[in-house]
């Protein structure tokens, strides 16, 4: 059966675009990381999001992307040297740190290498 499909005139599963097709070279430059691609298929409407749910995305998104890991670490190195040597960052002190200091903290980092750039 699967050798005969190959040779139907139409759309079969062989003929049948890719479900996620690589974006283009254009849209790719558009992103800062590598999960780039495009919509598929008929539009929609988008809700509209409160302030609340708007953050938690935002932090979600900045504590569990691989790319920032690096970013992270940066992060951390500095504010345990503002806290000094001899006080050490409990579990619970990173995350309220990593919550509310780290989206500034990385905006201010991207200006100044925009700023660098240009």
């Amino acid at each position: 059966m699967t050798f005969c499909s190959r040779f139907i005139q139409g759309t079969t599963c062989f003929t049948r675009p890719s479900r996620n097709p690589e974006p283009s070279d254009m849209i790719k430059d558009m992103y800062l990381f590598n999960s780039a691609g495009e919509s598929i298929g008929k539009g929609s409407t988008v809700a509209q999001f409160d302030n609340q749910l708007l953050v938690q995305a935002h932090r979600y998104v900045l504590r569990h992307c691989d790319e920032l890991e690096c970013f992270h670490r940066e992060f951390l190195d500095e504010e345990k040297i503002k806290h000094g040597p001899s006080t050490s960052l409990t579990p619970s002190t990173i995350e309220k740190l990593i919550n509310v200091h780290f989206p500034d903290w990385l905006e201010q980092k991207v200006n100044l290498k925009i700023k660098l750039i240009s």
